[in-house]
């Protein structure tokens, strides 16, 4: 037995009901009998004669990569792997365009509903005769569009449908290590894949190695200043919040992210700062996360504390960021060079803050600065 929308064969991961054998590894999105064909969706394929638009000229950098990619592009799965802010967004456009010049359908997938709104935010105001679909939680009622942005859950909706699928954030939480979400991508795609990620894990680097998936790079932003290079300061905990308290007073015109590694934390700390500055918070437990963006990106507050759950995708002008507890063990590499990414992403804001504070200095954090650093080196000739 062998599920044709997850691709399990794991004979204990099967159950029968009224005489018919079901799949229960992807129960969660649907009962799928095991002989069942599973049925591309019925939605619309519109050519459109369209361009996009941008708020800024390309580089020379982001123009030699996207003629790499149109070049490869038929080859084999691609990875675009760029540093935080560099555009990587940006790169597959003309790809989107020319896909939707000849009627194919177009889905950028990626794990968070709030980087899901964003993404097609960003879709939108570049595409402005094209229809961008946002798909999660809270925005199912419309699953159609000539550019579908949606978290990977939601691609259990479009078996075969994708002529272009772009895989952003492979290596984050949910999708990195879920062979459900994985076999789900696998089977949405009937086209083209590309993979974009600002911290490929060992996975992707492997199959890059093995020469499976082909790969381009970007480290340079568009606004051709460097990647802002954290300072990571020891100090006890007590300390540590003090500093806050320091930052939070003495730079009260500058906007700031503060990272903790816990929901409590994050609250704790909140309820004691929210008498000092104007600010609030957010975690997977909150419901009013696009308010509270739209906030901090309008003024309205100038600080907001959060769990890692702002660590991708996310950009705000001129946002400064500071993580606190950083030895705790929810901070990998990867997640410190994410987070640290989000400052200096804009051009009127090349630059700003970025605080590590830590009560011992761990591998994890040395590595996300020699990686930062790295990617800062000239790689022209590389």
């Amino acid at each position: 037995m062998k599920c044709k929308r997850c691709n399990n064969s794991d004979k204990d991961k099967f159950y029968k009901w009224n005489g018919s054998w079901y799949c229960r590894n992807c129960i969660r999105f649907g009962k799928v009998e095991v002989n069942q064909e599973i049925i591309p969706p019925d939605l619309t394929s519109n050519q459109i004669d369209t361009s996009y638009v941008l708020d800024y000229e390309l580089t020379n950098e982001q123009q030699e990569l996207m003629e790499e990619i149109d070049s490869r592009i038929h080859e084999k799965p691609m990875l675009i792997y760029a540093a935080c802010g560099a555009g990587k967004t940006e790169t597959t456009m003309e790809q989107i365009s020319n896909y939707i010049r000849e009627g194919k359908k177009v889905g950028y997938a990626i794990s968070r509903r709030q980087v899901v709104l964003e993404i097609a935010e960003r879709l939108s105001h570049a595409f402005k005769e094209v229809k961008v679909t946002p798909v999660c939680a809270g925005y199912t009622t419309e699953v159609d569009g000539d550019i579908i942005v949606c978290t990977m859950h939601q691609l259990h909706r479009y078996h075969q449908t994708f002529d272009l699928l772009i895989m952003d954030e492979i290596d984050a939480f949910p999708y990195e290590g879920n062979v459900i979400l994985q076999s789900l991508a696998q089977n949405a795609c009937r086209g083209e894949l590309l993979l974009l990620t600002a911290t490929p894990n060992e996975q992707l680097k492997e199959q890059v190695r093995k020469n499976e998936i082909n790969q381009v790079t970007l480290f340079k932003r568009h606004h051709g200043h460097p990647l802002v290079v954290p300072k990571i300061l020891c100090m006890p905990k007590v300390v540590q919040y003090l500093f806050l308290m320091y930052l939070c007073l003495k730079h009260k015109d500058k906007k700031w992210i503060i990272f903790l590694p816990t929901i409590a934390q994050v609250q704790q700390v909140f309820h004691a700062m929210k008498y000092l500055c104007k600010c609030s918070n957010i975690t997977s437990k909150s419901e009013d996360k696009e308010q509270v963006m739209e906030d901090l990106r309008c003024g309205k507050i100038q600080v907001v504390f959060a769990t890692t759950i702002l660590e991708r995708g996310i950009t705000i002008a001129g946002v400064n960021v500071c993580i606190v507890g950083a030895e705790h063990q929810v901070y990998k590499e990867s997640s410190l060079i994410q987070m640290v990414g989000r400052v200096g992403r804009k051009r009127e804001y090349p630059s700003g803050y970025a605080y590590i504070l830590a009560s011992k200095k761990t591998k994890e954090m040395k590595q996300c600065v020699q990686t930062i650093k790295w990617m800062n080196q000239d790689h022209s000739n590389v």
